[in-house]
């Protein structure tokens, strides 16, 4: 999935398709990876220490910081190999936003995300 080419650039944290930067580049392969409208979607990678997290939600360019959404929660190893059911993990979690290279940006809030049973 080339998570790889945005932390092995010494980026730490969380990636997101709404940033600036790298996210919106990333967001075309996010989308050919799991059948996705480009358009329809936005998304989170969380590197940890034993791979990556990466979060696939409704867009959220034009939701406003405090609502909810929800989304499927995949896990990967370092290897980017899937860990757990190819189906994902449902979850609900919130928008926030925050400032990227000095514009004002909307992104999951991964410590508020709740997982589904």
């Amino acid at each position: 999935m080339a998570i790889h080419d945005f932390y092995d650039k010494g980026k730490i944290g969380q990636l997101d398709s709404t940033g600036p930067n790298f996210g919106m580049k990333f967001k075309k392969t996010i989308a050919d990876k799991y059948g996705l409208n480009v358009d329809n979607f936005d998304f989170a990678v969380v590197k940890k220490s034993n791979g990556y997290s990466v979060y696939i939600f409704d867009a959220i360019v034009n939701r406003k910081p405090g609502e909810v959404v929800s989304g499927k929660v995949y896990e990967y190893d370092n290897q980017e190999v899937l860990i757990g059911s190819s189906e994902g993990q449902s979850f609900t979690g919130e928008i926030s936003s925050k400032p990227v290279d000095k514009v004002q940006i909307n992104y999951l809030n991964v410590g508020s995300v709740k997982l589904q049973k």
